[in-house]
């Protein structure tokens, strides 16, 4: 446990409200509510408020003890996301010295025993893992929730209804037994509630109310917001507005004139291909037999089925290139 009030990083000294919030975070259960930020891609630069350095600072001071009976007591990480357990697992063992695990499914830890998850107890200090897999092993009873001596949940307000974070939480941590044993809770969201539109202002409290009731802790934020939007700027809202054109009818008739008068083109160009195949065969058979076909009417019908079919194109390409709203096109 770290001997001073003053918090220390290994690669990154913590701003001032990151320090206010870690002073608040180690004395009592917390949910930090901070913006998360966003991205430039221009400059490839991305602007995050910190929420995980506070839990970084929380870890260090938290890490190690023991249970009654002499058990080691772990720290536990939980990301409803396997990108986000990977992430912030890296974090952790940048900034810290600590012994840092991260569980995801396709390790095959739904097929490992109490026996595995003992030795992993005994070899790391922190675990990072989705909530999921942390309520199966709770179930199981591979672990008990007093073997954890930090809780931190990122994107905490997910801890509703039969989300696994509020399973755990309401069927473990607020469990008698555990009373006087539980471990220590630090959430962290952007967004305490899910508001809609059409939540009124006491819909909105009720449901951070219910949120606090189901971490068993309060949401915090940092009181002057200045620092904080210098180093995680709130994006921009811009308004793009769509107008949709007025189509009159006598253009959506034409439109539909010419829509037919292509398809009909396709089919006659099809019809010639037909007569053409046609005559071939009819030629090839009256060789066979020695007989000579009228070729000149032949060419003549083919010719004229032509002439038509240029025709129609005119039509269609006039129509296309010479058609105005409310006014058909003629030829």
């Amino acid at each position: 446990m770290a001997d001073s009030l003053t918090p220390t990083l290994e690669h990154q000294t913590p701003r001032q409200y990151q320090t206010e919030l870690f002073l608040e975070a180690r004395k009592r259960n917390v949910i930090a509510y901070l913006d998360t930020g966003k991205t430039c891609p221009a400059l490839d630069i991305i602007y995050r408020s910190g929420k995980t350095l506070v839990s970084v600072l929380l870890i260090k001071d938290k890490s190690g003890g023991l249970t009654e009976n002499g058990q080691k007591r772990i720290t536990v990480f939980l990301a409803p996301k396997v990108l986000l357990v990977q992430q912030q697992a890296e974090v952790l063992r940048k900034h810290t010295n600590l012994r840092v695990a991260h569980y995801c499914g396709d390790m095959n830890v739904d097929y490992w025993d109490r026996r595995r998850w003992a030795k992993e107890l005994a070899e790391q200090d922190v675990w990072v893992m989705t909530p999921q897999i942390l309520l199966n092993i709770l179930r199981h009873g591979f672990i008990k929730i007093t073997c954890v001596n930090l809780l931190v949940c990122d994107e905490c307000h997910r801890a509703v209804k039969k989300d696994p974070y509020n399973c755990i939480m309401q069927e473990f941590y607020h469990d008698r037994a555990t009373e006087g044993k539980r471990p220590h809770i630090f959430g962290m969201t952007a967004s305490p509630v899910n508001t809609r539109a059409k939540q009124t202002q006491m819909k909105v409290s009720d449901a951070v109310w219910q949120l606090e009731r189901n971490m068993d802790a309060q949401v915090i934020t940092v009181i002057n917001r200045e620092p904080v939007t210098a180093a995680a700027p709130l994006p921009e809202l811009k308004l793009v507005y769509y107008v949709r054109q007025h189509v009159s009818d006598a253009l959506k008739e034409v439109e539909a004139g010419l829509a037919s008068a292509i398809w009909t083109l396709h089919r006659g160009e099809t019809v010639i291909a037909q007569l053409e195949a046609a005559r071939a065969q009819q030629a090839a058979e009256a060789a066979c037999i020695g007989l000579t076909l009228d070729e000149e009417k032949i060419t003549s019908l083919s010719a004229s089925t032509r002439r038509h079919l240029q025709g129609l194109a005119l039509v269609v390409q006039v129509g296309l290139f010479t058609t105005s709203p409310g006014r058909p096109a003629s030829v």
